[in-house]
């Protein structure tokens, strides 16, 4: 790994000596895809860390919003991804002014968030049987628990996804319409123990953010369930690396 970490950063710091780079993108993640295009990072299964062995995370440190780690739906048993997702959107989600039905939510351990449907919703995390579950609330009585993650399927997504992370910070300015962005710095991080993952998520640090469109029975959008952390919680799973 320590040839990979050497490569990588020399490829960052020849992008840094270039300073304010024009963008292509002018979405929200223009800064991440600009960066992918100019290591050459080829497309990759989203299982697995983008470079290498490496996640890559782009960030501004004015960004507000939290990081996402990875997006993993939780299973019901005996269902296929496709009939649990409806199911939840189906019994769960509210309806907007437009007919459209949605479940767009941030849910934690140990704190119910309710919707204005008036479900709620909250992490629970079970060592006994290993699952991490999705509990929903309705007049603050419990009334589903068919939804969980398994500790092994977390535990195999860090694995492969998170184990290696650069943090690549930036900067950005827009002249007469056009995007131009500065990369400044890049830290190398390294996985804690996989448990500190299942620890971080019942203390509230890692919560998850649900959104999901029903827009018919045949046409529901799926746009991920994201377990999401601040930078500034990092050194909860993360150690930093010299390198």
């Amino acid at each position: 790994m320590n040839d990979i970490f050497d490569y990588l950063r020399n490829l960052f710091n020849d992008i840094k000596a270039r300073r304010y780079i024009e963008s292509c993108y002018y979405d929200s993640g223009a800064a991440g895809k600009l960066f992918e295009n100019l290591i050459n990072k080829q497309l990759d299964n989203k299982c697995f860390a983008d470079f290498f062995g490496i996640e890559l995370k782009v960030s501004s440190p004015y960004n507000s919003y939290p990081i996402t780690l990875f997006s993993s739906f939780p299973k019901i048993y005996n269902k296929s991804f496709e009939d649990s997702i409806s199911y939840l959107i189906t019994n769960f989600g509210y309806t907007c002014d437009n007919g459209i039905k949605k479940l767009s939510i941030n849910v934690k351990s140990n704190k119910i968030k309710y919707c204005k449907n008036g479900y709620g919703f909250m992490l629970k995390v079970s060592y006994k049987w290993e699952k991490i579950y999705l509990c929903v609330f309705y007049k603050n009585k419990i009334i589903c628990t068919k939804f969980y993650w398994s500790f092994e399927q977390l535990y195999e997504i860090v694995e492969n996804k998170l184990k290696n992370l650069a943090y690549i910070s930036y900067m950005q300015k827009n002249i007469n319409g056009k995007k131009y962005i500065n990369y400044c710095d890049m830290i190398f991080y390294r996985f804690k123990k996989p448990i500190f993952f299942i620890k971080a998520i019942e203390d509230g640090i890692i919560s998850i953010n649900f959104n999901i469109v029903l827009y018919s029975l045949d046409n529901i959008r799926y746009h991920g369930v994201n377990f999401v952390i601040y930078y500034k919680d990092f050194s909860f799973i993360y150690e930093k690396i010299n390198k």
